[in-house]
């Protein structure tokens, strides 16, 4: 839907990452896995690599520069790839020289479906991009997150794309407000910043809403005779 704005303005091939661990007779797709990554990373090797090339010549030297890992899966179903393999994606592309990126527009959502803090979610990425507008309910707007280069070199390159509105204020404010109405917590401490149950807030936090939509599904699902044979929900108990 961005019109292969990174081909077109970057002159970048994307590798698409098919999922190999699914019944592919099924109209539902399953996440990203490692076993998916490993076996595309290896393809990728195959057909790159020339035969004075070393097979432990690192992918970042085939071609290859950064993996993104979208958490969560939107056109799955809110489906997470597992934790423990998301470490390993991690590692895998440490030791090939492959940055990993994390689309997180929907990071809160991902962050209460794994019961784990955000900045423990977003540990294993060189970068993330968080959406303002989407979990937290802001006008609009988004954020990049990374080291110090990377944070310089990105703000270059949105000046370049036109990009560089002439204040991002009012984006700025309603961010903070969903940030603090939504989560529940007080945006400059940042010591508060896991506290995610309604026992500290008074209006429903992720987790809340990801265990009501739990309970929903096994409503429906188990005690309605007609429904199972007219919808299917997948996954069948919703991760996030």
């Amino acid at each position: 839907h961005e019109e292969d704005a990174y081909r077109e303005l970057l002159l970048m091939t994307p590798l698409v990452i098919p999922s190999l661990s699914g019944d592919e007779s099924l109209p539902f797709r399953p996440p990203m896995r490692f076993t998916d990554v490993q076996t595309a990373f290896e393809s990728h090797r195959t057909q790159t690599q020339t035969q004075t090339q070393s097979k432990a010549t690192p992918l970042s030297e085939l071609g290859l520069s950064t993996l993104i890992l979208e958490l969560p899966h939107q056109e799955f179903g809110g489906k997470l790839t597992p934790w423990e393999e998301v470490l390993e994606i991690g590692t895998l592309c440490h030791t090939e020289g492959v940055k990993f990126h994390c689309d997180g527009a929907r990071i809160f959502e991902a962050s209460a479906g794994y019961h784990k803090s955000l900045p423990e979610v977003t540990k294993p990425f060189d970068s993330v991009y968080i959406s303002f507008y989407k979990g937290i309910g802001a006008l609009s707007g988004a954020m990049l997150l990374g080291d110090a280069q990377f944070c310089s070199e990105a703000r270059t390159w949105l000046r370049r794309f036109g990009g560089n509105l002439y204040t991002l204020l009012p984006y700025a404010v309603s961010a903070w407000a969903g940030y603090r109405h939504k989560l529940g917590i007080d945006i400059e401490a940042p010591d508060n910043a896991a506290s995610y149950t309604s026992d500290e807030c008074e209006r429903p936090t992720f987790r809340d809403k990801q265990e009501k939509m739990i309970r929903l599904v096994a409503m429906l699902s188990n005690e309605n005779p007609i429904v199972p044979n007219t919808l299917s929900f997948d996954p069948p108990v919703p991760q996030t």
